[in-house]
This record gives C-alpha cells, sequence and structure tokens, in this order.
C-alpha cells in the first residue's frame, strides 16, 4: 500500500513516511506488515482510509498535518484510487509485477482488489459517494492491467475492482 501526497504531480511531496507524515500509534509502524491480510477465496480483511489520516483496525496510525494542504486550498482539485507499479521493462519485456492482489478483476470480490465505498467529504463535511460517471478511468496497459468502477451494488457503494498479474500471454511487451 503506498500512501502520499503531491500538489504539482510528483515534483514536489512524497510517498509513504519519506516526509510529512506524522507518525501517532505506538503499536502500528506505517511500513510494516499489515496482518491479517485476505486471503484468496477466503476470508477478507479492510483497511480504512482517509485523505489526511490512516486508520488501520480502529487504531489511528499517521497524518498529514493541515499545513502541507494550504496550498489546496478549501478542497482538493482531484482525488485517485487504484492501483500503481513500477515498469523498468527489464529484458526489453513488461515486468511481472502484480498489481493488486495479483489476479483479474473479473474473478470479483474475495479474490481480486478492491476498494470500496469510495466517499469524499463535500465543503459542508457530509459524505458523498461519487457517480461513476465522475471518474476518469485511466489505465495505461490494458492488455496488462484492468478497472471495473460501480455504483450501489450490494454493500460495496461507489467501488473499484482492479489488477492482474503482470507480465502474462495478455500482456506481452
Amino acid at each position: 500500500m503506498e500512501a502520499g501526497w503531491t500538489q504539482d504531480g510528483y515534483k514536489t511531496g512524497c510517498v509513504n513516511a519519506a516526509c510529512g507524515f506524522v507518525q501517532v500509534s505506538r503499536k502500528v509502524a506505517f511500513g510494516a506488515t499489515i496482518e491479517p491480510v485476505s486471503q484468496y477465496n477466503g476470508e477478507q480483511y479492510e483497511t480504512y482510509m482517509s485523505i489526511r489520516k490512516l486508520i488501520y483496525q480502529d487504531e489511528q496510525v499517521r497524518y498529514w498535518p493541515a499545513n502541507i494542504f494550504k496550498e489546496f486550498g478549501e478542497y482538493a482539485v482531484h482525488i485517485n484510487f487504484g492501483g500503481k507499479i513500477y515498469n523498468s521493462e527489464p529484458g526489453g519485456i513488461h515486468t511481472s509485477t502484480q498489481m493488486g492482489s495479483g489476479h483479474f478483476l473479473s474473478e470479483g470480490y474475495g479474490r481480486a482488489c478492491f476498494i470500496r465505498n469510495i466517499r469524499y467529504s463535500n465543503k459542508n463535511g457530509n459524505f458523498v459517494s461519487p457517480k461513476p460517471s465522475a471518474f476518469q478511468q485511466l489505465v495505461k496497459k490494458p492488455m496488462c492491467y484492468d478497472l471495473y468502477l460501480s455504483a450501489g451494488k450490494d454493500n460495496y457503494g461507489t467501488h473499484i475492482f482492479f489488477g492482474v498479474p503482470g507480465y502474462s500471454n495478455t500482456c506481452p511487451k
């Protein structure tokens, strides 16, 4: 899992614990192994995230102080959800790096990686579930990675499934 902030497309800011993130928990260290983890086709576990703080199993782990976001003003212009990998194309082929669980999103809940109940806080402080039409779906290598976006299904709210195994027969170079 990666968490970070930037104001200008990664020219400034940082990811993970490199800067700005204030540790508050003495029980959970950011960057430590998260346990238990979901099992393929077995028990599933979730982690709650908000934009300014990380909460794991009801324990606030870290937060970003408000002064980091002073340039944003009253609200964020956009928010990103999903997966990301680094692909250096070793040997001229696509990396074998998995995204998410490493399983195809068509396998669904309990197998593919998902983010559910995506919400944001509006200017009145109320949580709002964005409609799928508000999202820009970006998949840079559709033969290698995929994304499914939906809303209102079961108790998922607005949700996405994403991932796949990386280099495969469907993901050549």
